[in-house]
């Protein structure tokens, strides 16, 4: 840990006096499709690259952004592994008829602006407040278009025209040696073609603050303030930590610098939805940890107008209604991991307090039956203090005790939390170091819940919602009867058949990807992507009917 922190510091140290020609980070963006309904979910793959679309494995972190003229309306944060991510972003359900601005980008981007970020228009369509003025005449149709021109790889289904709820096969062909980076995607084509996003507002500002690379986790950015809600100098005020309740232990300790900026570097998926901040001062002081937003919401630009015509219409109408249905039938569960801590860390000894005799307070069930662990008077406070292997004594007050995850260093209010609500104590003898502090042996108590629940927080401890980690997989494949396939009598409205965001080709010339036709009929575009090693970004598209 205390390597990592060396590293970070030498790298913003380095970063501003590096020169234009530096290296720099980009992503490729795609999504299932593009067009979509309100109260639908994106589904988009990242790939991050340099700036001539070679493949970079550098950060492990990506931020999504669905902005609209005025601000930004939805946010996601997902986990990037060997150059690849992928999740889902949800769209409000009253948001209004128009263009969109997919943004992703990574936090060591915005060191060079909003410019840098990788950009895409969705159109997004709101049936229950649809306005007349988005409506089009009726334009001509053709038929299916045929399969996009090009040398290089091909794409191909086993049949044109497909039924209802049957089984297809895609199939790629001529894949390069050198491809890193394949995806595929069917959706439903509503005969909408987004243009280019080609209007941004640039940064007018100029941007002082270093963005670390977090190329290992998250890195989360706060505040030192008063009650005021203004800055603190952050020097001499080095016991600062964040942790997630719950599960314990795990902890990270905070660097502040003498403005009063404070940044915590986590392990990959350690975190959920909720952190705590503790301030460790040993004295009451007028200070707050204010968790600042890791996202960019850059700087809006005009949006074009989006106009549908009236067949178009209809048909998305039909969508909104099979989408209400689907949710109603079925919802899917996208979860996304957290870190098994129970996997780094061994107790020494866990005491589970239903198995022994219930007492009143908490300092009689320490005294009575917990062993290595007291509490004795250090500087007129009573401590939680354990045992040491090296010495054979017990230390004096430097031991990490929490309560779900959440560290108390006022241990007297241990002293008044019903002993009722803890389910089981943990106790790890030894030196343990978290961001290059040492502690001389954890203390563990968990609730029941893992909530906290009944227990009061001193003033030092906040607790604040922050955007998890997304990395669960949004890949959509065959369905079969044994996993996810609907039974006869539930309704099928899936728009997106496939969603293939980072398929492996193990260097084979041709791959199969089966997949299953929903109740929707029509007409459903295929796009295949594929990004070679020398940074070529090539796409193929072509299409079925469903009858």
């Amino acid at each position: 840990m205390r390597n990592k922190f060396i590293i970070y510091i030498l790298f913003c140290l380095l970063l501003p006096v590096q020169s234009k020609a530096e290296w720099k980070e980009r992503i490729v963006l795609e999504t299932d499709k593009d067009i979509y309904l309100a109260g639908e979910k994106i589904l988009f793959s990242v790939t991050t690259t340099d700036t001539l679309n070679r493949i970079a494995d550098f950060s492990k972190v990506a931020y999504a952004e669905l902005l609209s003229d005025a601000k930004s309306e939805s946010q996601v944060t997902i986990s990037i592994s060997e150059s690849l991510g992928n999740g889902y972003i949800e769209i409000p359900e009253n948001l209004k008829t128009g263009y969109y601005r997919l943004v992703a980008y990574t936090r060591y981007m915005r060191n060079e602006g909003s410019g840098a970020f990788s950009r895409k228009l969705i159109a997004v369509v709101n049936p229950m407040t649809f306005d007349t003025e988005n409506l089009t005449p009726t334009v001509v149709r053709n038929s299916a278009p045929k399969q996009s021109a090009g040398s290089g790889f091909q794409i191909g289904t086993d049949k044109q025209k497909y039924s209802k709820r049957s089984t297809g096969n895609l199939q790629i062909s001529n894949i390069p040696q050198d491809a890193q980076m394949v995806s595929a995607s069917i959706s439903r084509y509503d005969e909408i073609t987004n243009p280019a996003d080609s209007v941004f507002q640039e940064d007018t500002f100029k941007n002082d603050y270093v963005f670390l690379p977090e190329y290992e986790g998250q890195i989360i950015n706060a505040r030192l303030i008063d009650n005021n809600n203004n800055p603190i100098s952050g020097k001499g005020k080095t016991d600062i930590y964040l942790s997630s309740p719950g599960e314990g232990p795990m902890i990270y300790k905070g660097k502040t610098d003498n403005h009063g900026n404070v940044f915590f570097v986590t392990e990959k998926f350690s975190l959920k939805s909720e952190i705590a901040t503790v301030i460790n001062t040993g004295k009451a002081e007028n200070i707050k940890i204010d968790i600042l937003s890791p996202y960019a919401s850059e700087p809006v630009g005009k949006l074009p107008e989006l106009l549908i015509d009236s067949v178009t219409l209809k048909s998305l109408l039909q969508s909104s209604v099979g989408m209400q249905a689907k949710k109603l039938f079925r919802i899917p569960s996208l979860k996304s991991d957290t870190l098994n801590l129970s996997s780094l860390y061994k107790p020494y000894k866990t005491y589970k307090l239903d198995e022994y005799t219930r007492f009143n307070t908490l300092e009689e069930v320490i005294v009575e039956f917990v062993t290595n662990v007291k509490f004795q008077k250090i500087e007129n406070a009573r401590k939680l203090s354990v045992i040491s292997h090296e010495t054979g004594t017990y230390t004096f007050g430097n031991t990490l005790v929490l309560l779900d995850n959440i560290p108390v260093f006022d241990h007297e209010l241990l002293l008044n939390f019903n002993p009722l609500y803890i389910d089981e104590i943990k106790i790890f003898l030894g030196k343990y170091v978290f961001g290059g502090t040492y502690f001389d042996g954890i203390v563990s108590f968990n609730t029941y819940k893992r909530n906290y629940n009944g227990f009061k927080l001193d003033a030092s401890t906040s607790i604040v919602n922050y955007p998890v980690l997304q990395s669960g997989s949004t890949t959509i494949e065959t369905l079969t009867e044994s996993t996810t396939m609907p039974e006869k009598n539930t309704p099928d409205f899936r728009h997106t058949l496939l969603w293939q965001p980072s398929l492996q080709t193990s260097g084979q010339k041709l791959i199969s990807i089966p997949f299953n036709t929903s109740d929707y009929t029509g007409k459903f575009r295929i796009k295949v992507n594929v990004l070679t090693k020398k940074g070529e970004l090539i796409n193929r598209v072509d299409f079925i009917e469903v009858e």
